[in-house]
């Protein structure tokens, strides 16, 4: 009897060890995404060819796969980078809010920018799946209250700038009867 308590102890244990792991797994996946890769310099190169010059470079009529590679490889790393951090908060691998609150600006300009060339893609393929993903966060994020996400947060803000804290008579001129010579 002893060894069978003894038994299920260790299975309930080792369970308990299985999903705290995965947990920790998981999460350490997102964090890498959402901190390292989208502040690597092949992330930011691509993001400000997204952004500066893609549109005058390119129809978006070709869609994304007709893009030659040099230029493709931008915009799907832009999309695929989206694309995952929505099948992680889709598949409950981390929190939505957590990627809403991060990314919301720079994921809405890039689906912003980019639905031409999927849309467009998506016509020559016949499927309105093509970076579906990617078009539900861009979606999550454009309508999500941000601040009130921000608020229920607790993020405090200064009231005043860092500077003019730092050194209030920096803030304003000195009197001329009060100035020390």
């Amino acid at each position: 009897m002893v060894s069978v308590a003894a038994l299920v102890i260790s299975v309930a244990f080792g369970r308990r060890q299985m999903r705290q792991a995965s947990s920790y797994s998981t999460a350490q996946v997102a964090m890498e995404m959402l901190t390292r890769e989208s502040r690597s310099e092949l992330f930011m190169e691509s993001e400000d060819y997204i952004i500066h010059r893609l549109a005058k470079e390119h129809s978006p009529e070709q869609g994304v796969l007709a893009l030659p590679l040099n230029i493709r490889k931008h915009v799907q790393r832009i999309a695929y980078y989206y694309s995952d951090l929505a099948i992680l908060t889709i598949y409950g691998g981390v929190s939505q809010d957590l990627v809403v609150t991060t990314v919301h600006r720079p994921v809405v300009r890039a689906w912003t920018i980019l639905e031409p060339y999927i849309e467009a893609e998506r016509r020559k393929l016949g499927s309105d799946r093509y970076f579906n993903f990617f078009e539900h966060l861009a979606s999550i994020c454009a309508t999500a209250d941000v601040v009130g996400m921000h608020n229920r947060l607790g993020l405090r803000t200064f009231d005043k700038p860092v500077a003019a804290r730092a050194n209030p008579d920096a803030a304003q001129p000195p009197d001329a009867t009060t100035a020390k010579p």
